[in-house]
């Protein structure tokens, strides 16, 4: 809580004024997520290509 507005109350704010779009989220969420995703990319998966993936979690890296 920063000056009397909590996480809670600023994520409802701006889901209401980007008509649901946008909610916010701990920082330290995002670095596990993105931490988590990386532990998971293996070569020989054939869903997607895993050196696609690492590159756009390093943009994402980058971005937090």
């Amino acid at each position: 809580m920063i000056n009397d507005i909590s996480t809670h109350s600023l994520s409802m704010w701006l889901k209401s004024k980007t008509d649901d779009e946008f909610v916010v989220v701990p920082r330290e969420f995002c670095v596990l997520v993105v931490s988590f995703l990386e532990r998971q990319v293996a070569p020989e998966h054939l869903l997607f290509n895993s050196q696609n993936v690492l590159g756009q979690l390093e943009e994402i890296k980058r971005y937090l």
